[in-house]
């Protein structure tokens, strides 16, 4: 299957003469997640192609397109076809594409298929193969020729986009851009020629320019490029290009979510989670890391590393006055954070901290723990409700993974009323006559990284 993809960036192109970092990361990124499937990234000026190297199967094309649909730095990708700019070769393209947007859809016999003619007992509508009225938008061939071209099945099929088979297109656009102004046509001119060379031999479709049910994009640059359905991928930066955070990660909704948001900033991304077996089960490690399969869907260079808690936070609780157990608990998992950001090159730490919606998480909690570290403390959730948090953990698909029932090390070990608002020289004395710093080095020695 001979297949050629188009790739859309956004914010990369708002940066100067640097941008080209920002580039060649996030084509290393693709190729480091496309893990030994060979392509070709060319193009310039915000419009990049990607070219399978060897012929690929369906298995191979969903996995570009699962790549492409999770890579941060791009805003979408269409299946593009680049031909010469010639007008009937960009003729008989535009009509194998339109084509194509009835190809998934069976027509009833008697029916009137969307060229105009009759359609047999339980055939796909075809294309037409008569000329359009105009001689210059086309030749006869052009629409005759169109359907032994290859070209990737139809948008119905992407594991991104897919459409409701059920709609069957009744309007169209022609989208025009001609960045080569030596081309013939002007951006109007050729939009108008191609719009009156789909109604001719699509006899069903209607021009719609406010709200097609398709749109064709044609840009005129080195070639002519052609394309339909564009589909979404998550924009920001590509990650690792500001660096790595160190993600303190847990089992429930809000840190992956943060880690999402902080990766679409540009953070490469290491995970830390603190398991405190026996008091937590099997179950709710396991919980963690398939939150952090999820996650690596995004960054695929990103590791998980455990840290074995339970000696830690039985001291705290002997150690400290109920209310302050959480308090503690988190100052130290900061101190943990600080000492794995070194160890690994970090830059910053990454929290699921939201202003207010827990006992923890008060401006004066906030920055108890976070005088723990010398490094940033990335918060990206700390203006965000509830529901928004929701909302972003369903889009990413770790909502559902986060609210089963297996208890983490923060609530087997709450206290009932935890303290709200703490004076700060008092529990930072307090927590200093604890004496973590040999728990801290021994739990440190024994971390362990899971593959994921």
């Amino acid at each position: 299957m001979n297949i050629i993809y188009l790739l859309k960036t956004c914010e990369i192109n708002l940066k100067g003469e640097n941008k080209s970092i920002f580039e060649k990361q996030l084509f290393a990124n693709i190729r480091k997640q496309l893990d030994g499937i060979k392509v070709k990234i060319s193009g310039r000026k915000g419009r990049f192609f990607l070219t399978p190297v060897d012929d690929i199967d369906e298995e191979t094309r969903k996995k570009i397109e699962k790549t492409l649909s999770s890579a941060f730095g791009l805003t979408g990708y269409s299946i593009a076809r680049i031909v010469e700019k010639n007008i009937d070769d960009i003729s008989k393209t535009v009509i194998d594409v339109v084509s194509r947007q009835f190809a998934n859809y069976v027509v009833p016999s008697g029916s009137v298929a969307p060229h105009g003619s009759v359609a047999p007992s339980g055939s796909t509508a075809p294309h037409s193969n008569a000329a359009p009225s105009d001689g210059a938008a086309s030749s006869d061939s052009a629409a005759r020729d169109a359907a032994s071209v290859p070209f990737p099945r139809t948008n119905c099929d992407s594991p991104v986009a897919a459409r409701d088979a059920a709609s069957v297109p009744q309007s169209f656009k022609i989208s025009s851009r001609r960045s080569d102004k030596s081309f013939k046509y002007s951006s109007y001119e050729l939009s108008c020629l191609l719009g009156k060379l789909v109604i001719d031999n699509f006899k069903t479709l209607k021009v719609n320019l406010k709200n097609p049910d398709f749109k064709i994009n044609v840009e005129i640059r080195d070639k002519a490029v052609v394309y339909s359905q564009i589909y979404k991928s998550p924009g920001g930066l590509p990650s690792g290009i500001a660096g790595k955070g160190i993600l303190l990660l847990s089992g429930g909704i809000d840190s992956p979510v943060a880690g999402y948001m902080m990766a679409k900033r540009g953070c490469a991304i290491d995970a830390l989670h603190f398991e405190t077996y026996p008091y937590t089960s099997e179950q709710s490690k396991e919980k963690v890391i398939e939150i952090a399969k999820k996650i690596k869907t995004y960054l695929p260079k990103m590791k998980l590393y455990i840290i074995h808690f339970t000696e830690i936070q039985v001291h705290i609780k002997q150690n400290c006055k109920q209310e302050e157990i959480t308090l503690f608990s988190r100052a130290a998992m900061m101190r943990i954070a600080h000492l794995l950001a070194e160890k690994t090159g970090a830059n910053s730490i990454i929290t699921g901290e939201s202003l207010s919606q827990v006992a923890s998480q008060t401006a004066e909690n906030i920055r108890f723990t976070g005088s723990h570290t010398t490094y940033p403390l990335l918060r990206p959730l700390i203006g965000m409700d509830k529901q928004e948090i929701i909302t972003k953990a369903k889009e990413i698909g770790t909502y559902e993974i986060s609210i089963l029932p297996y208890p983490d090390c923060c609530s087997v070990f709450a206290p009932p009323h935890p303290i709200l608002k703490p004076q700060f020289e008092k529990v930072t004395a307090a927590f200093k006559t604890i004496d973590l710093d040999t728990f801290i080095e021994n739990a440190f020695a024994k971390i362990a990284i899971l593959k994921i």
